[in-house]
């Protein structure tokens, strides 16, 4: 089912709370950050406490309610600040669709790529916000590639328990392997001359790479075949990126 009345209802919620904050002066500080994200992360834990009833899933829409602020307070413009919402909600919903959906049938592979697909999304997400956060404001790199590290681990192995909640020790092994390879990453990506937006765009492309090669090793279905298919593909994506951003470089 594609319409839940309920997890609609919830959504609009997170879009009204999300809408209402990206108008406060404050939010490109911390206290105003906290302040759009708090209210965001009372609509989730409720919603989650409605709907899911348990606390790895209700990590995805908190995880949202972090990662959808973060960019936001890099958007200036009225028109793409309503757009990003819309986008940000729509993500929240599917989110949602697919937890609720694995909650009474967890083999459905359906709901399984959805979720998967909101998991990159909210990296994408977070990928652009840090890295516009580190380019504007100067967070200490140090303190920015702990946070890669750490975020991107817990979403790595929330969608690897999608999968399989048997060995919990060897999914945790290859999700900090995931997100350290991310963090260590990111201290490359921040000498690349681009913007935000085309930086995280490369790190999500490669975070995919990293994830899917791990999900497969870790389901037992790694081949050179399927690796090499991956990488070309996950290349040619870079490449189109690079060749269509502007780059900015400092001579």
């Amino acid at each position: 089912m594609i319409f839940e009345p309920r997890i609609f209802l919830w959504a609009l919620a997170f879009a009204g709370t999300l809408y209402y904050g990206s108008y406060s002066e404050r939010l490109l500080s911390f206290s105003g950050y906290l302040s759009i994200v708090f209210p965001l992360l009372i609509v989730s834990a409720l919603a989650g406490h409605k709907l899911l009833r348990r606390a790895v899933r209700i990590f995805v829409p908190i995880l949202i309610a972090f990662v959808v602020p973060l960019l936001l307070s890099l958007i200036d413009s009225t028109i793409n600040i309503i757009l990003f919402v819309i986008i940000g909600s729509s993500l929240y919903y599917a989110a949602f669709l697919s937890l609720y959906r694995l909650k009474s049938a967890p083999e459905d592979q359906t709901a399984q790529a959805l979720l998967h697909g909101t998991l990159m999304a909210s990296a994408l997400f977070f990928f652009a916000g840090i890295t516009g956060l580190y380019i504007n404001f100067t967070l200490p790199l140090s303190l920015t590639m702990l946070l890669v590290m750490v975020v991107i681990s817990l979403i790595t192995f929330v969608s690897f328990l999608t999968v399989s909640q048997e060995d919990k020790h060897k999914n945790f092994l290859y999700s900090f392997l995931v997100g350290f390879l991310m963090g260590e990453l990111f201290f490359v990506a921040s000498f690349w001359p681009f913007g935000y937006l085309t930086t995280g765009s490369v790190l999500t492309s490669m975070y995919y790479l990293f994830w899917v090669i791990a999900l497969d090793s870790f389901q037992d279905t790694l081949s050179l075949r399927r690796a090499v298919e991956r990488i070309s593909l996950v290349f040619i994506l870079v490449l189109l990126v690079l060749i269509t951003s502007p780059w900015k470089v400092v001579l």
